[in-house]
């Protein structure tokens, strides 16, 4: 290649490298102000799920207390006062608008044993209150559980739908910043090739002319 030819890659090749670096490190601006915005965004997202496992936790805790507080109280009481305390406590202990009696917990009064004289055999009441209360337990965890669960859900889903075009933005931005690096680096090779071959081009060319 003569030197004419030898010195205009050279040119073209230093502008193209200048316009792939400036086209790089726009982009990469870009990509980093996108990563920012998702970062933070996913930070939201998390502590809005720290605070929805938190709040179930707490409602939980709340509730076995009741039911527990629920059941010691009604252990005092007579056989019918006692198991409409409970149900009562059914009723209103729950999440989500589904309440442990929507749910089929219920202390049923006939079951408790009864002597001739019509009294109330408390070993058989406080068993009867246990294992309303116990099952009671089991059902709560399932039900704090579920509408937990249908909750972080729609949270997921909020999040994706949010974050989704964030992110692919991000990667589209990403994936011209590559190509344009990609081709910049071409162009740095083809321009330190015309440089490197330019002095023997010069001395051939001074040569051919009787200059040397």
């Amino acid at each position: 290649m003569g030197f004419l030819l030898l010195q205009y890659e050279y040119q073209r090749a230093s502008r193209e490298v200048s316009v792939h670096q400036r086209a790089g490190i726009r982009l990469d601006n870009q990509v980093t102000r996108y990563t920012k915005r998702v970062e933070k965004m996913q930070s939201v997202f998390e502590k809005n799920k720290t605070r929805l496992e938190n709040r179930y936790q707490a409602l939980s805790n709340d509730a076995s207390a009741a039911l527990s507080s629920a059941s010691a109280s009604a252990s005092q009481l007579a056989l019918r006062d006692a198991c409409n305390m409970l149900n009562f406590q059914f009723t209103q202990i729950g999440v989500g608008g589904i309440s442990l009696a929507n749910m089929g917990c219920y202390v049923d009064p006939s079951a408790v044993a009864v002597d001739q004289n019509g009294n109330v055999d408390k070993s058989s009441l406080m068993t009867a209150l246990s294992t309303a209360a116990a099952r009671a337990r089991s059902v709560l965890t399932n039900l704090i559980t579920m509408v937990k669960e249908e909750e972080m859900d729609r949270l997921e889903a909020q999040q994706d739908e949010q974050l989704t075009p964030i992110s692919e933005k991000e990667a589209d931005l990403q994936a011209e910043k590559d190509l344009e690096d990609t081709l910049c680096t071409m162009w740095e090779q083809r321009r330190d090739n015309a440089k490197q071959k330019l002095p023997d081009a010069i001395q051939n060319g001074m040569a051919a002319y009787g200059i040397k």
